[in-house]
């Protein structure tokens, strides 16, 4: 993510670090404007891309989406020989990718909300399950609880907001996010620039829960 922000400034993009409270519709249109920490920004176009809290900047504008949290655990350990390769052992429910500060173990999902605390007990079984799969699974660095933002369908929502042209949705990606970001920033660009894309974009408007 640094890199590509730091492509983007080099590229005249200006970076703003800050704390989104409100949109809105710019009065008498077109454009946005977005009220943060930094004071009240006007847009030409806006995108909101963030992930499971999205609805906090959705709702006013009546532009909500159906989001639950799936609530994604990862424990890494130590590991003196690394594999090659991740692993997935489909009978242990977990992924093993060998990482540079040791091996992550991925393998729980929880549906449990945004303001429940982590119970990450669930590394406890995590650890279980890499010490089935490798005989020299070392001690636990570290482990991360994640909110994995979903829909009731488990396609991502990737258009232009309700009544609100110049607002661009992209959310809703679950467990997919990383692989699922080239191909959504295709569309997304697509969508500001108004332009005929190469992907079909009503697969994924949120038309289809209204």
């Amino acid at each position: 993510m640094r890199t590509i922000a730091e492509d983007a400034v080099r590229a005249g993009a200006r970076l703003v670090v800050t704390r989104v409270h409100r949109l809105s519709p710019v009065p008498g249109g077109p454009g946005m404007r977005v009220l943060t920490d930094h004071g009240d920004m006007a847009f030409d176009k806006v995108v909101v891309a963030a992930g499971v809290w999205s609805n906090r900047l959705l709702k006013p504008l009546g532009a909500a989406v159906p989001l639950e949290s799936l609530r994604g655990y990862h424990a890494t350990f130590d590991m003196p020989r690394m594999p090659g390769q991740p692993v997935y052992p489909i009978a242990e429910k977990v992924m093993a990718t060998p990482m540079e500060d040791g091996l992550r173990v991925v393998g729980v999902v929880e549906v449990a909300g945004l303001r429940k605390p982590p119970e990450f007990e669930n590394a406890d079984r995590l650890r279980a399950a890499a010490g089935r799969i490798f005989r020299d699974v070392g001690e636990q660095r570290s482990v991360w609880m994640g909110h994995r933002p979903s829909t009731p369908d488990s396609v991502p929502v990737i258009c232009r907001a309700p009544s609100h042209p110049d607002l661009v949705l992209a959310l809703g990606h679950g467990q997919t996010g990383m692989c699922g970001a080239p191909g959504t920033a295709v569309l997304v660009s697509d969508l500001l620039a108004e332009r005929q894309g190469r992907i079909a974009p009503h697969h994924f408007d949120i038309a289809r829960f209204r």
